[in-house]
Order: structure tokens, then sequence, then C-alpha cells
């Protein structure tokens, strides 16, 4: 029972903190919700189809929960590229073609460390996406909330030059930030939270997403993760993911994850493979993302828009 009131506790104060901050900002629920550039994921989410907020995660507290990173206890440095593929509508006669994986890529590093009371990870980002740019910084801090808790908070400061046409760019920097919650059962069970961007800066980001993963037997985890923009229409906005790792043998690990986001018009898969050793982990991961929006968005607002993306990459991590 102690148990299931820390867990509740820890919920209702991550969903109530971004309702605060953001009530001033209701009226800004008119910004475009498509991206033009998709938040940076690494091996390990690109497997899972971006699930992981409630998954002790270590690397990826640096984008994603950054209170999983309370439950380690060493430190790593994480490097990764990831190439990107455009896919085209055959069918249309607007003259557009596919960009090259070669064009499309993206480099990342990451630098976490565990090993004191005040644990976290600095990542950096440099993406090229269709015809967009993006550079990323993120610094992520957490801190144990209890014997079996943690809280922690990640502020992210973004740089995007993005085009409609080819031609005239617009250049956008700007500052974010994710709350975020982890509790860890003796059961296998971990329940996870986050508020991302609750401040509203970009409302294509902002959301309230809760996670858990289940292990089974020290072999088999199964994932998921639900979530919506909490200020629109929930069935309107809502995101929900699904996967399942498995350990093959004692150091290769298999991963697979379908998602689907209404609130961005996306849907897709994932899977990947990694082998991992005390002192070093290699990965590498395929995730494919067919975009749902209307057909007839180009013809009304003379902006393109490519029909799918596919995602390879590859990672290595050292652990000391």
């Amino acid at each position: 029972m102690m148990i299931i009131m820390m867990t509740l506790k820890l919920l209702l104060l991550l969903l109530f903190l971004p309702v605060f901050f953001s009530l001033p900002l209701a009226a800004a629920t008119l910004e475009k919700k498509q991206k033009k550039i998709h938040d940076f994921e690494t091996t390990y989410l690109q497997s899972t189809a971006g699930t992981g907020v409630g998954s002790l995660l270590m690397d990826e507290s640096a984008i994603l929960n950054p209170a999983s990173i309370s439950f380690f206890n060493l430190s790593s440095v994480y490097l990764q590229r990831t190439t990107t593929d455009f896919k085209d509508d055959k069918s249309t006669d607007q003259g557009h073609v596919n960009r090259p994986a070669e064009d499309s890529r993206t480099y990342a590093a990451i630098a976490a460390d565990s090993k004191s009371t005040v644990k976290g990870a600095f990542s950096y980002q440099k993406q090229r996406e269709w015809q967009n740019e993006r550079k990323r910084f993120s610094l992520s801090v957490a801190s144990p909330f209890g014997k079996f808790s943690s809280l922690g908070m990640l502020t992210r400061r973004t740089t995007d030059i993005t085009t409609d046409d080819g031609r005239n760019t617009t250049k956008d920097s700007y500052t974010q930030f994710t709350i975020g919650a982890l509790h860890a059962t003796q059961y296998g069970l971990t329940i996870g939270a986050i508020a991302i961007d609750p401040l509203g800066k970009k409302i294509a980001d902002r959301r309230v997403i809760v996670g858990g993963q289940y292990l089974i037997a020290n072999v088999l985890s199964l994932m998921a993760d639900v979530g919506s923009d909490y200020q629109e229409n929930l069935s309107d906005n809502i995101l929900y993911r699904g996967a399942f790792q498995i350990n093959v043998f004692s150091d290769l690990y298999l991963r697979a994850g379908l998602f689907r986001d209404k609130g961005l018009m996306e849907k897709g898969s994932g899977a990947g493979i990694s082998w991992v050793s005390p002192k070093l982990m290699v990965a590498v991961a395929l995730k494919n993302t067919t975009f749902l929006y209307d057909q007839n968005l180009e013809r009304s607002t003379s902006i393109y828009y490519p029909k799918a993306m596919k995602e390879v990459a590859l990672s290595v991590s050292l652990r000391f």
C-alpha cells in the first residue's frame, strides 16, 4: 500500500505542475502541430518506437525521463550517428524527389554521471532533416525521492533553421524544460511520468506521458507509454506506444516496438539489437515513420511534406 501511495503522489505532483505553469498560455493552442524536425532518439528509443518513459535508462535521461539516471552508480559516454531517408508520394505531380540519406544525418553525444548524490547528463545533438537543421544542448539532473523513487528536471536549448519552400529560411532559438518522475517496485515493475515543455514554448512538444515497464524472469521486458497534450482534446492528441525487449543471450538484447501519435499525425515501428558488456555497449536500430496528415494540406498551404521517413542508427556507449 505504501508503494502505491508513493507512486500516486509522484504522478499527481507531476501532472499538477505543468497545468499550473501553463494556465496563461491557453491561447497559444492554435500553433501548427506538424514537426519540421523530429526530436532525437537514441538507438534504444528508436528500436522501441520511442517507448521508455517508465524504463530504467541512463543515457536516455539526457533526452527523455531525467529521473531515470538516479538508479545507476556509474558514468558513461555515448556517441550515435543516424541516417534518414524520406519517401515521397510517387502519385504527386509536384516534382519533389526523395532526399538521400547522406543529406539527412544526425550526430549526437551524451555524457552522464551517476556516482554522486545529484546525478545528471549532458547531450549535444546536430541534426539535418529534410531541408531543416537543428542544434540542441540539453542538461538533466536528478535526485532520489525516497528509497525507490526519483525526481528529475531536464533543460534544453535549441536552435532551428527551417524552411517551407527550400529557399526562404527561418532561424528560431528557444529554451524548454521537462519534469520527470520514476518509481521502481520490488516486483519487476517500474512506473514513470514526464511533463514535456509545460510552458508551451512549442505547442507540438507540449504533453504529459505516463509509462511503465515490467520485467519477466529477467529475460523479457514489456513496455508501454501513453500521453497527450493536456490543454487540448485528449482523444484528438493521444500518443500510445508499446515495445518489448528480450535477452537472447547473456550479452545480446533484441527490441521491437510500435507507436501511434494522433497529435502529430504519425505512426510507425522500430526494431534493434544491442551487445552489452560491463564497459562497452554497441547497438543498431531501425525506425520507420508514416505521416498521417491530411493529403489536402499541401494544396491548401502550398507547403510540401514528405510521406514517410526511415531512420537507421548506430551507437557506442562506454561505461566506467
